[in-house]
């Protein structure tokens, strides 16, 4: 065999064995894929079940008529009502660039619009946030009514943390707390809202009372 032959031959072999031993001691690993930047565009109220199976197949965990769709850098749930989508919420794992999501139709994009860009301010410039908690999560929230031409939604921009997996941690906030009062809903002051980013968003046909986040869904 001529010696260029018998180099090959051996640097076929060795490589065969470098990735034999590759695959042996790093072996291949699934994850979950990036969630597109648009999907607020694609998903939302009215939506039927079936096209979102279409687009984003078989969810990874449900609770009635709530699944849970998970990636790499956000939490996506869907609650059905019926055979069509009531309300979604979209949860960024990080507000670090590029975990950008817009919160179509709307310029407003989590992770880097602020409160004082989504909502409207108080007279002294701070914004109420409605409080929603439990020893498994935390919310702070704001709900906003927008109209466009056929496309008219409530939306609710939220600070929340939650033990679920991966975690989502509250994006900071000079937080002024509200006084708990029974048979009312607690109420947070946002002092900074030019410099506080949410990092959930809820789009929904109707005004809702409370963040439409069931942790439980992600544990």
């Amino acid at each position: 065999m001529e010696p260029v032959g018998v180099f090959l031959g051996v640097a076929k072999g060795a490589w065969a064995f470098a990735k034999f031993v590759w695959r042996k001691f790093f072996p291949s690993k699934v994850g979950y894929p990036l969630a597109p930047s648009n999907i607020l565009e694609v998903i939302g109220p009215y939506i039927y079940r079936e096209k979102v199976i279409e687009l984003l197949g078989q969810p990874h965990s449900s609770y009635g008529g709530t699944v849970g769709y998970r990636f790499a850098n956000a939490l996506l749930q869907v609650n059905y009502e019926g055979d069509a989508v009531d309300s979604v919420v979209l949860v960024a794992i990080s507000l670090r660039w590029p975990n950008r999501f817009r919160v179509f139709p709307l310029e407003f994009e989590i992770g880097s619009s602020t409160y004082a860009e989504v909502c409207t301010l108080n007279d002294d410039g701070t914004i109420n946030l409605q409080v929603d908690h439990s020893s498994k999560f935390y919310t702070r929230w704001k709900q906003e009514y927008f109209g466009f031409p056929g496309r008219y939604m409530h939306y609710g921009f939220a600070m929340i943390e939650a033990a679920v997996y991966p975690a989502v941690k509250m994006p900071k906030g000079d937080i002024e707390h509200g006084m708990e009062t029974e048979g009312e809903v607690r109420r947070d002051r946002l002092i900074n809202p030019g410099e506080a980013r949410f990092n959930a968003v809820m789009v929904s046909r109707s005004e809702k009372e409370y963040f439409q986040f069931t942790w439980n869904v992600f544990s």
